[in-house]
């Protein structure tokens, strides 16, 4: 929740392109506390069931985009650790100025949120 709080006083103070990425695929939260229908999302992307520009909920607040965790999978460890993961990020990379991702928690020495190649994009929550 303070995690929660503290990229949403981001997004409502810098202007900035900025999105929430829900990647708790188990237990997702993200859509509740900001009141917004889950839908379609991450899960759903990663699985090749939607595109990725129609999953994501555009100005949730000032300047902020979610894309929620969506359905839950069978397999969420394997959806986050699969190249397809390393692609959507890529595409949002070239969209946004900060992306946020909220994890359940997930241990540093084999979480690949930690991967050197997305320590400078990407900002983990968890």
């Amino acid at each position: 929740m303070v995690q929660q709080q503290t990229y949403l006083k981001v997004a409502d103070n810098t202007g900035a392109k900025e999105l929430l990425i829900d990647c708790d695929l188990r237990k997702s939260r993200v859509h509740r506390y900001l009141h917004i229908e889950k839908g379609d999302g991450l899960s759903n992307v990663l699985c090749g069931f939607c595109e990725l520009d129609k999953t994501i909920k555009y100005n949730v607040r000032d300047g902020l985009d979610i894309l929620t965790a969506g359905e839950i999978p069978s397999n969420p460890s394997e959806l986050l650790e699969n190249e397809e993961f390393s692609v959507v990020l890529s595409q949002l990379q070239e969209k946004y100025d900060y992306i946020f991702i909220d994890t359940a928690g997930l241990p540093k020495d084999n979480s690949y949120f930690y991967q050197s190649q997305w320590n400078d994009e990407v900002t983990t929550l968890h």
